[in-house]
C-alpha cells in the first residue's frame, strides 16, 4: 500500500503564525542576538538534514526556524531616530505642534471621577517663539476629562471605576460613553 503524497495546506499561514509567535516571545524573553542566530541556523540545517527521511520532522524544524527568526528580528531592530532639536523646545515655553495621529489608545479611567485618552502623534512641524521648524518625532498626547465637566455639558455619565467599565469616546465634537454590561 502506497501513501499518496499531498502538499501541505496553508504553509504561509503556518510560517506567519510561528513568525509572529517568535516576535511575541522575542519582546518578552530577551536573549543575546547571537543565541537566536545560532538556534535559527541549527534549526535550518537540521531541517535540511531531515528533509528526505522524515519530511514531517523537517517541516516542524522549519517552522521552529521561522519562530527563532521572528524573535531575532524583533530584538535586533534599531531604536527610533530622535531629532536633537526637540530638546531645544523643551524649555517650558508654549509651542504649536502640527502633526497627524498614528495611533489612538483606549479611553480608561484614571481616577474615581476622571478618564484619560492617550493619542500618539507624529509631528510635521513645531512652531515656538522663533520660526517654524520641520521636526519629525513622536509625541504622546493624553487627554484627561473630568466626569463632572462632561455631566455639565449634558453627557449622560455612569459610575466610572478603576476597572474601565465605562469608556468615553471623544472625537472633538461629541463625547460618546459606552458602558460594559457586567452580570
Amino acid at each position: 500500500m502506497t501513501r499518496e503524497l499531498q502538499p501541505g495546506r496553508q504553509p504561509l499561514l503556518w510560517a506567519a503564525l510561528f513568525f509572529s509567535s517568535g516576535i511575541w516571545i522575542g519582546v518578552r524573553a530577551w536573549r543575546p542576538a547571537l543565541w537566536w542566530v545560532i538556534a535559527a541556523v541549527a534549526f535550518g540545517l537540521a531541517a535540511v538534514w531531515f528533509i528526505r527521511e522524515r519530511s514531517w520532522f523537517a517541516k516542524g524544524l522549519a517552522l521552529g526556524a521561522w519562530f527563532l527568526l521572528g524573535a531575532l528580528l524583533v530584538q535586533v531592530r534599531g531604536a527610533l531616530a530622535v531629532d536633537p532639536r526637540i530638546a531645544e523646545l523643551a524649555d517650558g515655553s508654549v509651542v504649536t505642534v502640527t502633526g497627524h495621529v498614528i495611533r489612538e489608545g483606549y479611553v480608561r479611567a484614571s481616577g474615581p471621577r476622571s478618564v484619560r485618552h492617550p493619542v500618539d502623534i507624529e509631528t510635521e512641524s513645531i512652531e515656538g517663539v522663533g520660526p517654524s521648524e520641520d521636526i519629525k518625532c513622536g509625541v504622546r498626547l493624553t487627554i484627561a476629562e473630568v466626569v463632572e465637566r462632561l455631566q455639565n455639558d449634558g453627557v449622560k455619565t455612569y459610575r466610572t471605576d478603576m476597572t474601565g467599565a465605562v469608556s468615553f469616546y471623544l472625537d472633538g465634537k461629541t463625547v460618546t460613553p459606552e458602558v460594559a454590561i457586567i452580570r
